[in-house]
């Protein structure tokens, strides 16, 4: 019978979720969070240093350039 209290106790049981499912979600939820932000700000870290070795590479290649200028001035030779 569709009515009798067993039939809706098994639908009822059947259409929602158990404590311990909601658990795992929220559990795996937050490791997949925690994981997503530790690679972000692993990238960020890795973007900042890039960023200062261009810099300093940029920095060097520019002396560089001072120095075989005043090299070429002084001897007058090019050296390219």
């Amino acid at each position: 019978m569709v009515g009798s209290p067993s039939n809706r106790y098994e639908t009822s049981r059947e259409a929602g979720m158990t404590l311990l499912e909601i658990m795992f979600s929220v559990a795996l939820l937050l490791l997949m969070t925690v994981s997503a932000s530790s690679i972000i700000r692993n990238g960020i870290d890795m973007r900042i240093a890039l960023s200062q070795q261009s810099k300093v590479n940029h920095r060097l290649n520019l002396a560089m350039q001072k120095l075989a200028d005043d090299i070429e001035e002084t001897f007058l030779i090019d050296l390219q």
